[in-house]
């Protein structure tokens, strides 16, 4: 049989609850405010990274198609305005990357993602497909999602830059994952 509450247990119940939802709006703000500054600086500390890749890549061996990168002024000289035209180009023909900052507005404050189109393979088997990054702020520090095509990366954020080198240098779209998502448990 269920305890029994009086009214005013009930409205004590109602007022912590509404206290607890206002709590968790304000955090949800809050950490929108800090994904706004986080984002643009995971952008530019992806663009270090893949910037290191290439240069990595290209002097490890004299190779005769070295891979190209390419980045707008902006990202050169880390623009504070982060409404800038941040982006950075990866190629090795036939293969490329192109990685942007975007920003999305809404009502309250901006948020912000990094988007990344692409292509690989020769034609008639060209490979094209869409790189996404974007954070939730939970628990006091961003929670990174990365996905291709809509499938989630199960890689660390960190290893994305050379992951995204490696797939313009051999072409192939799996070295994204440890694990591609469309592989299944295996049967025994």
């Amino acid at each position: 049989m269920a305890e029994k509450q009086t009214l005013e247990e009930l409205a004590q119940l109602e007022v912590e609850a509404l206290r607890k939802r206002e709590r968790a709006r304000e955090e949800w703000a809050e950490g929108g405010k800090r994904l706004a500054v986080e984002l643009p600086d995971r952008f530019l500390t992806l663009a270090r990274q893949v910037r290191e890749g290439v240069m990595r890549f290209n002097s490890a061996a004299p190779v005769p198609r070295p891979v190209q990168y390419t980045e707008s002024a902006a990202v050169t000289t880390r623009d504070t305005n982060v409404r800038g035209d941040f982006n950075i180009q990866i190629k090795r023909a036939p293969n490329e990357i192109i990685a942007s900052l975007r920003e999305m507005s809404g009502s309250q404050t901006s948020a912000f993602l990094i988007e990344a189109s692409g292509h690989v393979g020769v034609a008639p088997s060209v490979d094209r497909f869409r790189l996404r990054v974007d954070a939730l702020w939970k628990d006091g520090a961003p929670m990174w999602r990365l996905s291709c095509d809509g499938k989630p990366l199960d890689i660390a954020i960190d290893e994305l830059g050379e992951r995204m080198v490696m797939v313009v240098v051999t072409g192939q779209l799996a070295r994204l994952w440890n694990v591609a998502p469309w592989v299944g448990p295996t049967r025994i």
